[in-house]
C-alpha cells in the first residue's frame, strides 16, 4: 500500500500561501509543519517534511477546543507541532474546507470527520428495484440504500467539494445502467458511479474522477462496503469483520480515520460507519447548503408568506401545503 508522504503533500503547498506561510513559520520557530493523516483516540500521526511522526493534543488546545475558542485536530487537517521526541498538536491552520456532522445521540455538537477536502465519496448499495432474479438475499443486502440519506450527506458539503455518490453491490443487480440513470434523477449535481468493490467492477472509474494532489473523503453506512472499497483502490486488502446477516450491518468495521495515497498520487480518507446523519452548519450557509441539495424546497419556500419562514407551524407555508397534496 502507498503511504502518504511529504512528497504528497507540496503540490498543496506550492498552490496555497497559507500552506506556504505555515511551513515558514515552523521553520523560523525550530518547530514542525504537517498533515494529519490518521487518527486513533487521541493520537494523531502525521506526516512532516523530515518524518512521520506520532502527537497528542496540548494542553492549551484542548482547553480552547473544548471552551469553543478553537477546533480540535481532525485528519486532514494542516498543524503546527512542538517538542521533541514527544509531540503535540499547537496549531490547526486555517481550513478551506470541512466535512462534519452533528455528533450522534442528543448533544447538539460538530463532529468534523474529515478537513481539507476536495471530494466526497458517498458509498451506498445500489438500490433493490432490480435485485439479480428477485433474490431475497440480494434484496436483503441492498437495503442500506436510501436516497434521502445521500441527500443529507450531500447537505452537510461544503460548496467546494464535489460529491461522488457510489452504488457499491452492483453485481446484484441486472440492470446497472438503469439504476445508475434512476439515481443521478434523483441527485442532480452529483456524479454517480455504480460498482462492485468485491469483484472490481467500475472501481476504474472512481479512481479517474480521484484527481492527483486532491483529497478525497469516503462516507457512509457500516456494511455497505467502504473498506472494500479502500482495498480495491490502494491495491491492499483493508481488515473489517463480518457483516451481520440479519441486517446487513457490519459487527467491527473501521473505527479509526485513515488517510491513504492512491497510485496517481491522490489522497483518500477512510471514515468509521456513519449509522446517524443530522444536517451540522456552523457558519451561517444554512440556507444555500439545503437549497443546493433540495432544490425543489426552496422553490416552494420562496412562495411562503414570511421570509424567514422555518417551514414548521407558520401560517402560510407553502412547502407544508406542497407536501399536503
Amino acid at each position: 500500500m502507498k503511504r502518504v508522504t511529504w512528497d504528497l503533500l507540496v503540490p498543496a503547498i506550492e498552490k496555497s500561501q497559507s500552506l506556504s506561510d505555515l511551513v515558514a513559520l515552523a521553520d523560523e520557530e525550530s518547530k514542525l509543519a504537517g498533515r494529519i493523516v490518521a487518527q486513533e483516540g487521541p493520537v494523531f500521526t502525521i506526516v512532516t517534511r523530515d518524518r512521520t511522526v506520532t502527537a497528542t493534543v496540548s494542553g492549551k488546545l484542548a482547553y480552547a477546543s473544548r471552551a469553543g475558542t478553537d477546533v480540535a485536530p481532525a485528519v486532514g487537517d494542516w498543524v503546527l507541532l512542538a517538542g521533541d521526541n514527544s509531540w503535540q498538536v499547537e496549531v490547526v491552520w486555517p481550513r478551506q474546507t470541512v466535512f462534519e456532522r452533528k455528533e450522534a445521540g442528543l448533544r447538539t455538537r460538530a463532529q468534523v470527520l474529515c478537513s481539507n477536502l476536495d471530494v466526497a465519496v458517498i458509498v451506498t448499495t445500489a438500490p433493490p428495484v432490480v435485485a439479480v432474479g428477485d433474490d431475497p438475499i440480494a434484496e436483503q443486502s441492498l437495503r442500506d440504500f436510501s436516497v434521502r440519506r445521500v441527500e443529507r450527506f450531500i447537505a452537510t458539503l461544503d460548496a467546494a467539494v464535489r460529491p461522488i455518490v457510489v452504488l457499491n453491490k452492483a453485481d446484484l443487480v441486472t440492470d446497472v445502467t438503469r439504476v445508475e440513470r434512476s439515481v443521478e434523477a434523483e441527485l442532480p449535481g452529483a456524479t454517480v458511479i455504480a460498482l462492485s468493490a468485491l469483484r472490481g467492477d467500475g472501481t476504474d472509474r472512481l479512481k479517474k474522477e480521484l484527481l492527483p494532489g486532491e483529497t478525497a473523503v469516503l462516507v457512509g453506512s457500516s456494511g455497505s462496503g467502504k473498506s472494500t472499497l479502500i482495498g480495491r483502490l490502494t491495491g491492499e486488502p483493508i481488515l473489517t469483520n463480518a457483516v451481520r446477516a440479519f441486517d446487513g450491518r457490519g459487527m467491527h468495521t473501521t473505527t479509526t480515520r485513515i488517510m491513504y495515497a492512491l497510485d496517481n498520487g491522490a489522497l483518500i480518507v477512510d471514515t468509521p460507519g456513519v449509522r446517524e446523519v443530522q444536517l451540522w452548519t456552523t457558519d451561517g450557509d444554512d440556507d444555500e447548503r439545503l437549497n443546493r441539495t433540495f432544490p425543489e424546497i426552496a422553490l416552494r419556500g420562496a412562495e411562503c408568506r414570511f421570509r424567514d419562514c422555518t417551514h414548521g407551524v407558520e401560517p402560510g407555508c407553502a412547502v407544508r401545503e406542497a407536501v399536503r397534496r
